[in-house]
């Protein structure tokens, strides 16, 4: 692999965004790690140093515009005005039941999966598209899959996520640019307790579920190395796929959502997650049931 391909990445301080720059600088890419404050980079350099390998920190906040300007424009100065590829990667997620989330924390959720990738990419493409070459990577997450309870703000960023990486897939292809969407099992990251309001009418659900939910991420959720592997997957390979369920429970999600009745899906999330209630039924289900039955 030539050691001139560049690549940025996003939320490089720690978790998955340091997992995939050292991943990535240990296949060969030029690394650039962003973070909102690059005085955190010590766990990165840290890892870096072990491999043998360096990267260029670069300080870049997602809801900035004149920082992400920057940081991409020291990135173009560095590489000669070459970018081969962007990995966008999500934010920590709130738990909790829609009702009892804030506005700002649906928007941090929001912001965090979403609104950062758009304003990252948006900064990016003009040099990609000169170049007629380039690869972004969006990560998504199984929430996107499987409805759970205490994750609908995930879930409706996951969805936007997607959609937009669809549409804009088509809107880049004549240049020569591809998108990639990563699907992997992420509430491994879900931050802090589940947010309840003091007269919340969800107490006894989150009693239930929050055990539940965190348990199946704790045993189900993707492992970070198995994601960063993937992201530098899809930067290098050659013919990449738009969507990649990443992790045996993802790729699970994936299978069932195709193949089972919509019905069949919430019932089993809501059995896992410890809420029983009947579940609604969609009208293309219902139309499924008219049809078999």
């Amino acid at each position: 692999m030539s050691p001139s391909r560049s690549v940025l990445i996003t939320g490089c301080a720690d978790g998955l965004g340091l997992r995939i720059a050292v991943t990535a600088a240990a296949a060969g890419w030029q690394v650039f790690a962003t973070m909102r404050d690059p005085s955190r980079s010590g766990a990165l350099r840290a890892e870096l140093a072990t491999i043998g390998r360096d990267a260029t920190v670069l300080q870049l906040d997602p809801e900035d515009d004149a920082s992400i300007e920057r940081a991409v424009g020291l990135t173009l100065k560095a590489t000669g005005d070459r970018l081969d590829a962007v990995v966008n990667v999500p934010g920590d997620t709130p738990l909790g039941f829609f009702e009892d989330l804030t506005t700002a924390q649906v928007r941090h959720t929001l912001d965090g999966m979403l609104f950062g990738a758009m304003a990252v990419t948006r900064v990016v493409l003009p040099h990609l598209r000169r170049r007629r070459q380039g690869r972004i990577v969006n990560i998504s997450s199984s929430a996107a899959l499987t409805p759970s309870p205490a994750l609908s703000a995930l879930a409706a960023a996951t969805w936007a996520l997607e959609g937009w990486s669809e549409a804009l897939a088509l809107e880049v292809a004549p240049f020569g640019l591809d998108v990639v969407v990563l699907q992997p099992s992420l509430e491994r990251t879900l931050v802090g307790g589940t947010q309840m309001r003091p007269t919340s009418a969800y107490r006894t659900l989150v009693d239930r579920a929050e055990p539940r939910l965190r348990g199946i991420a704790r045993h189900e959720g993707t492992v970070e190395q198995e994601v960063a592997d993937a992201a530098v997957q899809a930067i290098s390979t050659s013919s990449p796929r738009l969507r990649v369920p990443v992790g045996r429970q993802a790729r699970s999600a994936t299978w069932r959502r195709r193949l089972l009745p919509f019905r069949e899906v919430v019932d089993a999330a809501a059995k896992a997650s410890g809420l029983t209630e009947e579940a609604p039924e969609s009208g293309a289900d219902r139309k499924w049931r008219r049809r078999v039955g």
